[in-house]
C-alpha cells in the first residue's frame, strides 16, 4: 500500500509526493498566450503547498489549435520566455512542471480566421451551429505532427519535467480515437487499429524527439460516455498500444465536449468516478496511472492512492477551491479544507466564456499576493447581519485581520440551505459544515437570532456594523394564490399539488424537479425564448432530461405579471412559486442605514458576486482602519 506522500517514479523523473495539480484551464495568461505573475503566482500558491507536480494546462501546439484566447502558446517562440521563468519558479518552489501538448481541432468556437481541422467533418454539440470543420488531408496531418514535433523540444529546452500529449476530451488526437467523430474510411479511420494509427504517430514523434530526456505521458478519456463514441473495452487497447509506444505515464479522465458532464464534472456526478477505470488500467499497465474525476475530499485523495486504484491523483478544481488543500491534508487538518462543491459556476462557467477562473466559495483565488488578509493595527468589535456567502466570507476576513467578529442569523448558509435540498445537489451544503467549523476556528460569535434594525444591536457596542441579509423580491400580484419564494419552497415542501413555478432559471428549475420528485403537478413559465439560461454546460442537459421524464411542462415566452397570467393556462393551480424580481432589501437598507450593506442586501445576485462584494467590504474596512 503506498503513502500519498510517499515518493514516485515516471519514467526517470522522481516526484516527491502522489499529487499533481491537473491540466485545467485558469484564464489568468493574458489573450495571446502570454503568461503572467498572476499566473505564476496562483501555480507558485499550490507548488509551495505540497504538490508535487504541476501541469501549467492545455498548451497549444498551433495558432488553429488554440481553445481559448487565454490559452498558453508554445508554438509562438516570443511566448518561450514566458514559459521558462514559469518552470524555473516551480523548480525554486520544489515542485515537478509538466507541460500538455494540444491542439483543439473540431471542438473550438471559430470565426473567419480559419476553418477548425478534424478527422471527419462532424461538429461537437457547443458549435453545432456553426460551419463543420474540414476534414484532415495528408498535409493537414504532417504538418500537425510537424508541430507537435516542434513543441516537445520547445518543452524539453525550457526544462519541463514531463511532457504529456492530450488523447482526452474530444480535442484533435482524441476526435480520432472516437468513432462518434471519426468518420473516415481511409487508413486513419474504420477499424480501433486505423483509429488510434495518428494518436500513436504524433505520440511517436513526441517520444523520438525528447529521446528519454524526459518522461512523455498521455492523458485519455477511457470512456466518452457517448452513444457510438469511445468506450472503455476500447480503450484498453489504446492504453496498452501507448505503453508499447514508449509512454512513460497514464492519465485517466473522461469525456469530450459533446459528453460534457463527465469531462468537467458537476455534482451530480459521483465523486470519484473514474478510480474503478484507474484500478483497472493499473493491473495490466506495468507504467504508472494517473487519475482525475472529482476527488474532492481529503478521504477520497488518500484512499484513490491507498486502496491502490491508481499511483497519481491529480486534483484540479481542489486546487482553486483551497490553493492550501494537500498540505492541510499532510497535516491532518481536513477540518479546515474548502473543498470543491462541484457547482463549476467559477471555474469552467467562465472558461466558456472567455473569463479568468474564480471560485465562488473562495475570492482570494487567483488573486495571490494581492487579496491578502493584513493583520490589523486596531481591532474592532463588528457585526455582521446575516450568514449566508457574503456575511460568512466577510466574517473570516474581518477575524482572521483580528477583529472581534458577532454574526446575527437564524441559520448558517442562506439561500445555501434550499439550494442543497434537490436530488444531487447536496454537495452546496459543503460550504456551510466548513463555516460552523470556521465560526468555531476563527472564535467568532454566532448569534442564533434574526435582528432587524439597528435597535437589535445597540447592547452590543459595535464599532462598525455590515449588512449581509440577502435580497428580497417583489410578489407578483396575487388575489386568489399563495406566493411563495423558491426558497422558502424547497425548505418547507408545500402541502398544495398542483403547482405554478413562475420564473425557469436555475433556481425555477431546481424547485421545479425537486417538488415534482415529490409527487407535485408543476408547470413552469418563462418569459425568455428558452427555459434554462445560465444554467451550466455540465448540468443543463442532464437538467432538462430529468424535467422531460418527470413531466413537468414548460411555457416559454410566457411573462407574468400576475396570478391571472397563470390562472388563464393552468385554471386548477393552487400555489404560485415565483423565483425572479429578486432586487435590493429595501427594507433592510433602511433598517440600518447607518451600516454597510454586503452582498445580495445590495443587488448582487450572484453568489460569485456576494463572494466579491464581501472582499471589496473587507478592503473598505481596511482602508478607513485608523
Amino acid at each position: 500500500m503506498a503513502d500519498l506522500f510517499s515518493e514516485v517514479q515516471i519514467g526517470k523523473l522522481t516526484l516527491k509526493n502522489r499529487v499533481a495539480f491537473a491540466p485545467i484551464e485558469n484564464g489568468y495568461a493574458k489573450a495571446g498566450g502570454l503568461v503572467t505573475e498572476r499566473l505564476i503566482r496562483f501555480l507558485e500558491k499550490c507548488a509551495e503547498n505540497e504538490c508535487g507536480l504541476i501541469f501549467t494546462g492545455s498548451v497549444a501546439v498551433d495558432f488553429d489549435g488554440k481553445g481559448v484566447p487565454s490559452q498558453l502558446e508554445i508554438f509562438d517562440e516570443t511566448r518561450l520566455p514566458g514559459l521558462g521563468e514559469l518552470v524555473e519558479r516551480l523548480h525554486k518552489k520544489g515542485c515537478k512542471a509538466a507541460t500538455q501538448l494540444y491542439h483543439a481541432g473540431r471542438q473550438i468556437g471559430h470565426d473567419d480566421l480559419f476553418t477548425p481541422v478534424a478527422p471527419s467533418p462532424v461538429n461537437c454539440r457547443i458549435f453545432e451551429n456553426l460551419a463543420p470543420p474540414k476534414e484532415m488531408d495528408k498535409e493537414d496531418l504532417e504538418r500537425i505532427k510537424e508541430k507537435f514535433r516542434i513543441a516537445a523540444r520547445r518543452a524539453l529546452d525550457l526544462g519541463f519535467d514531463l511532457i504529456e500529449v492530450h488523447f482526452a476530451h474530444g480535442y484533435l488526437l482524441h476526435s480520432f480515437l472516437s468513432p462518434y467523430s471519426n468518420r473516415r474510411t481511409d487508413e486513419y479511420g474504420g477499424s480501433p487499429e486505423n483509429r488510434m494509427r495518428y494518436p500513436l504517430e504524433v505520440l511517436k514523434a513526441v517520444l523520438d524527439e525528447v529521446d528519454g530526456k524526459a518522461p512523455v505521458g498521455v492523458r485519455l478519456s477511457v470512456e466518452e460516455y457517448l452513444e457510438g463514441g469511445l468506450g472503455f473495452e476500447e480503450a484498453i487497447g489504446i492504453c496498452k498500444a501507448v505503453e508499447a509506444a514508449g509512454a512513460d505515464v497514464l492519465s485517466v479522465s473522461a469525456g469530450s465536449y459533446d459528453s460534457m458532464e463527465y469531462m468537467i464534472q458537476p455534482m451530480h456526478i459521483p465523486s470519484g468516478f473514474l478510480r474503478g477505470y484507474a484500478r483497472k488500467l493499473k493491473e495490466i499497465l506495468s507504467i504508472p496511472v494517473m487519475v482525475a474525476g472529482r476527488l474532492n475530499t481529503a478521504e477520497l485523495i488518500r484512499d484513490t492512492v491507498e486502496k491502490d486504484d491508481a499511483d497519481i491523483v491529480a486534483v484540479g478544481r481542489g486546487f482553486i477551491a483551497d490553493p492550501e488543500i494537500i498540505r492541510k491534508i499532510k497535516e491532518h487538518r481536513e477540518e479546515e479544507i474548502r473543498f470543491c462543491t462541484g457547482c463549476n459556476q467559477g471555474c469552467l462557467g467562465r472558461i466558456f466564456i472567455s473569463k479568468d477562473v474564480k471560485c465562488i466559495f473562495n475570492p482570494q483565488t487567483g488573486f495571490e499576493g494581492i487579496r491578502e488578509i493584513e493583520k490589523t493595527k486596531r481591532p474592532e468589535k463588528i457585526g455582521i447581519v446575516g450568514a449566508g456567502i457574503a456575511g460568512l466570507n466577510l466574517a473570516r476576513f474581518l477575524a482572521e485581520a483580528g477583529h472581534e467578529v458577532t454574526v446575527f442569523d437564524e441559520h448558517i448558509g442562506g439561500k445555501l440551505r434550499a439550494m442543497s435540498l434537490p436530488k444531487d445537489r447536496e454537495n452546496f451544503a459543503l460550504p456551510m459544515k466548513e463555516a460552523e467549523r470556521m465560526l468555531k476556528q476563527l472564535d467568532i460569535k454566532w448569534v442564533k437570532k434574526k435582528v432587524f434594525s439597528h435597535k437589535d444591536l445597540e447592547e452590543y457596542g459595535f464599532e462598525r456594523v455590515f449588512v449581509a441579509a440577502g435580497s428580497s423580491q417583489d410578489k407578483i400580484k396575487a388575489v386568489k394564490l399563495p406566493v411563495l419564494e423558491a426558497s422558502e419552497a424547497l425548505l418547507s415542501i408545500p402541502e398544495k399539488k398542483r403547482i405554478a413555478v413562475a420564473g425557469g432559471g436555475y433556481i425555477g428549475l431546481e424547485a421545479a424537479r425537486h417538488l415534482a420528485m415529490l409527487n407535485k403537478d408543476v408547470t413552469v413559465f418563462e418569459e425568455s425564448e428558452t427555459a434554462g439560461l445560465g444554467v451550466g454546460d455540465t448540468v443543463i442537459d442532464r437538467m432538462k432530461a430529468e424535467i422531460k421524464d418527470l413531466g413537468i411542462k414548460i411555457y416559454t415566452d410566457h411573462k407574468i405579471e400576475s396570478e391571472e397570467d397563470i390562472l388563464k393556462v393552468c385554471p386548477d393551480t393552487e400555489l404560485i412559486i415565483q423565483s425572479f424580481g429578486y432586487v435590493e432589501n429595501r427594507a433592510m437598507l433602511a433598517a440600518f442605514e447607518k451600516a454597510v450593506p454586503v452582498g445580495s442586501v445590495k443587488g448582487a445576485m450572484r453568489i460569485l458576486e456576494c463572494s466579491e462584494d464581501a472582499w471589496n467590504a473587507y478592503e473598505s474596512c481596511k482602508r478607513t482602519e485608523g
